[in-house]
Formats: structure tokens, sequence, C-alpha cells
């Protein structure tokens, strides 16, 4: 019943995201705006839109319409709005650690506070009945064994190339894409600033080439051998990988946040308070034209995008931690909300997600069989 109950509160997140988000984007005409702004090739009479970057329409158009949406949160336009960018991608990127491309794809077209409920709904029943491995993914034949109750991943050539995969598919294009705001808005041209938004897009795709290049590459160099003891170092290779990446995820999260914070802090501008920057104020981006549109269109999409992916990823580790660590019996349902809670304000969600997920790494080998 638990378990059902949890499934229906995840339904209910990704049915509100997606009227919260792409209801009132089409309501305050940033739908319109971003089909105009591909349709004409601009994205205001100064600005050109670039709309071409594989060569392949049916590729192209998307990548365009994305490159539209995070035009102005990443350009320098709007301090706040850039500030939060900030905060809400290293929120983000720790996703790619734990969920499968497909999810990552959805992610990309119609906002992660949709994708990851979706997923959490599929996962957490998985892991209830037993079928979990220690990244947080889905068991595969050959990847893990059975030991102690649970489904340990031994295959640790998959396991290393997640943090490499992360850092240079996901987190590098997330700085160079940040560029106006560590080098100025005229650090580069325009066409140049769109040309690696556009290529920032494909991320989930970055990320799974090189995890897949990674692993590969590192099989070859350090073949598995199939000896008791070869598989016990394969074992806590596996491990200590997975500990590492969790920490790695959480450190660039918590680097993002705080970074965030300072700048809220030591700027006294209205677009740097933290009202205007996080708090949806659903008629904001009905003034200002075309070119308002463009701006507070896709800004109020992403204040409601991180509320749910947040909320949704907190109560993520909530259900983990309930199920399989030792924390069920150390702490109360309500202490343990409480921890998180605690957390993602001081520290910000992502970086709590990442350590409670490190947290429940580290006990999983003495967990109880479920």
């Amino acid at each position: 019943m638990a378990c059902r109950n949890t499934i229906v509160y995840l339904q209910s997140l990704a049915v509100i995201a997606t009227g919260l988000l792409w209801g009132v984007l089409l309501a305050n005409g940033g739908v319109k705006a971003l089909l105009f702004a591909v349709w004409h090739g601009r994205i205001s009479d100064e600005i050109p839109l670039r709309t071409t970057y594989s060569g392949f329409p049916p590729l192209d158009y998307p990548i365009s319409l994305l490159v539209a949406f995070f035009f102005y949160g990443t350009d320098g336009h709007d301090k706040g709005y850039h500030l939060f960018l900030v905060d809400a991608y290293s929120a983000l990127q720790p996703a790619f650690v734990w969920l499968p491309i497909i999810f990552g794809i959805l992610w990309q077209c119609f906002g992660g506070a949709i994708a990851l409920p979706l997923y959490f709904m599929i996962h957490l029943p998985w892991v209830a009945n037993g079928h979990f491995t220690r990244n947080g993914g889905y068991t595969r034949k050959g990847d893990c064994s059975r030991k102690g109750g649970c489904m340990r991943v031994v295959n640790a050539e998959q396991i290393f190339a997640i943090p490499c995969g992360f850092f240079i598919g996901a987190m590098l294009p997330a700085i160079v894409g940040m560029g106006s705001q560590w080098f100025g808005s005229g650090a580069r041209s325009l066409d140049a600033h769109q040309l690696i938004l556009g290529l920032w897009q494909l991320v989930p795709v970055w990320v799974s080439c090189i995890q897949m290049v990674v692993s590969k590459a590192y099989a070859i160099i350090r073949p598995t051998s199939y000896g008791s003891s070869s598989r016990e170092q394969s074992d806590k290779q596996a491990y200590h990988w997975t500990r590492t990446t969790y920490l790695l995820t959480a450190a660039m999260s918590g680097a993002g946040h705080l970074f965030t914070i300072w700048g809220i802090l030591k700027d006294d501008a209205r677009s740097c308070s933290f009202v205007n920057m996080y708090v949806p104020w659903p008629f904001s981006s009905l003034s200002g034209g075309d070119e308002g549109v463009l701006v507070y269109g896709p800004w109020l999409f992403l204040q409601y995008d991180f509320i749910i992916i947040s909320l949704s990823s907190l109560s993520w580790a909530y259900f983990l931690l309930e199920l399989d660590t030792p924390l069920r019996g150390a702490f109360s349902s309500w202490a343990l909300a409480l921890i998180l809670l605690v957390g993602a304000v001081a520290i910000g969600p992502a970086t709590t997600v990442s350590l409670a997920l490190w947290y429940r790494e580290m006990q999983l080998p003495s967990a109880p069989k479920i």
C-alpha cells in the first residue's frame, strides 16, 4: 500500500508539473514566441538566432528551440536570471549520474520536473522488489551479484566511467555554457554563444557516449579476471568509484549553490533578490513584448521546474533511505524528513540528495534482505 501511495504521489507531481510548466508557458505566450523565433531566425530585432547545427533539420529544429529558450539566461542579460540558472543547473546535473539516457532526453525536451517523477515511479518499485544496483540504476546481466541480500555492482569499468561521463559530459559543458557569467557578456560572439548552447543541449548523449568509451577503454587497460580474488578486487573498486561519484556530485552541486547564495548576498539589485529569482509569479512573463516573454517565460518555466525537481528528488532520497538503510530504525519518518529539509535549505537539494545516496551506498552491504 505504501509503495502504491508513493506511485500515486509521483504521478501527481508529473501531472502538476505538466500543467505548471507547459500550461503556463502556453498561456503566457512563451511557446508562441519560441516557435516564431525559430521560424523567423531571430530572437529579437537585434539578435539573430542560429538555426543550423548538424545540417539535419529534424535535429536542428528542437536544438534551435532550446537555444532560444536558454539564450537570455546565459548571455548576461539579467544577473538574477543567470545566477538562478547556475543554481538550477548545478542541482540538475547530478541526475545524469543515475538517470538512464531515455529519461535524460525526456528531461531536455519536456523538463526535469516531468521526467524525474516518471523515472522514480519505475525505480522505487524496482528497489522495493530487491532488483537494484549500487549506482541506483537497473541491473544488467553480468554486472551484479547477490551478496548480503542486495544486488551489488561488481563491474568496476562501468562504475569508473560514471564520474568521467559526469564531469566531462555534463559539468564541463555547463561551465563553458555559462561563460558570460565568468568572462562577461562580450567575451564571445552571438553565433559562438549559440553554437555552444546548441551543443550543450545534447548533454545526455555526450554523457552516455563518454561513459561507453571510458568503460571500453578501462576494460582494455585493466581487463577483469574471473578468479575469486580478482572479483573481490573489482567489487572493492566498484564501491570506491560509486561513493566517489556521489561525493563528486555533492561537491559540484554544493559549489554551484553556494556561488549563487554568495551572489545574492553581495548584490543589492532587485533582480538578485531571493524572491525575484526563485518564487514563481504567474504574470511576470506577460510584459515586455516578445523579448520580455523570451526572458521571463522560460525563467518562470524553470522556477516551477526547479521546485518540483527538488521536491521529487528529496522525496526519492527519503523513500530510499526509509526502505533499505539503518536510518529507518535510527530516526522516525518525520525526523528523517526534517534532516533532508534542513539539508536542502542549508546546502541545496541536490547536494543533500547526493549525500543521502552516498550514505545509502555505505549502508547497502549490511542492509537486510528486502
